[in-house]
């Protein structure tokens, strides 16, 4: 299992993103090979279905899917998790990602 963050140079939400995800990996006693990419143009965003900094996916699959419609770029992420916006997504949202793709 791969888990990948992704993020701007100087994201403040891509340490967050990664301490969520060394929790949720530790808390359900899962191994995976943690990579950080930092994005730094358009055409990489665009290579790498980039849709905001920081996007957390396990292997290759965003654990927060946005919206169909919505386009690569360099910006900040918002996650909408119980009527709460957040900078990353939760570490719930982390497990349940992991959770279904450890079962694969």
């Amino acid at each position: 299992m791969k888990v990948e963050i992704l993020s701007l140079e100087g994201c403040p939400n891509a340490e967050p993103a990664e301490r969520a995800v060394m929790d949720a990996l530790e808390a359900l006693g899962i191994h995976a090979e943690v990579r950080r990419t930092v994005v730094r143009t358009e055409d990489e965003a665009a290579r790498l279905d980039f849709h905001g900094s920081p996007t957390v996916r396990v292997d290759g699959r965003d654990v927060d899917p946005p919206p169909a419609g919505v386009t690569t770029s360099l910006t900040c992420r918002i996650y909408r998790e119980d009527g709460h916006l957040r900078g990353t997504p939760s570490e719930g949202k982390i497990r349940q990602a992991l959770l279904a793709l450890n079962r694969t």
